[in-house]
């Protein structure tokens, strides 16, 4: 796979164009050096491609070598990291802004601080994730998964969190520049 390709390999082309025109303005401008191309031109063009390489790989970089399974993965791992701190907005920062995805999620996390309990453990575990879509900015998934426990600490000492039943989802997922975020959930 090659560096800028987008998950599940679609849409390649979009991704590693900026990085071919730079790769090409850089090597004429290097050829240019010491011929009677003006130095100006010659500027122009390095920075030309300086500049289209460092707005083609900010988007890219985050897809490279990644794919929908691995984001979901790396997403989950957040989640965990967020109920462990025991932070709320960190939570809801996994999540598109207004998602109803969060406002449950962060309710969970407060009803957990509510009654003295600090997060330290949570499982999920997917049964099957299938890839409906794939493109630079959203990932369509379908999985069945479960809540497989977890533990929480309080006064009381630690309890383990109880898990669910596999359950089949929906997930939306969607690449907001710097990160993926949660869009929706749905059952």
């Amino acid at each position: 796979k090659r560096p800028g390709s987008p998950p599940g390999g679609r849409g390649s082309h979009i991704a590693r164009a900026p990085f071919e025109i730079t790769l090409w303005i850089t090597l004429h401008a290097r050829l240019w050096r010491g011929t009677v191309v003006p130095m100006f031109v010659r500027r122009f063009v390095a920075a030309l491609g300086l500049a289209l390489l460092l707005v083609g790989s900010a988007g890219a970089s985050a897809l490279a070598e990644e794919s929908p399974l691995d984001v979901l993965h790396d997403w989950d791992a957040a989640r965990q990291a967020a109920y462990q701190a025991g932070d709320a907005s960190k939570l809801a920062d996994l999540y598109v802004t207004g998602s109803s995805a969060a406002a449950q999620d962060v309710a969970l996390l407060e009803a957990y601080r509510e009654r003295g309990l600090r997060v330290i453990s949570l499982r999920q575990q997917f049964f099957s994730v299938e890839v409906l879509a794939v493109s630079t900015v959203s990932i369509q998934l379908r999985t069945v998964e479960r809540f497989a426990g977890g533990l929480a600490f309080g006064e009381g000492g630690c309890q383990r969190i109880p898990s669910g039943f596999p359950e089949k989802r929906a997930v939306t997922m969607t690449y907001d520049g710097t990160r993926w975020r949660v869009d929706s959930v749905s059952r």
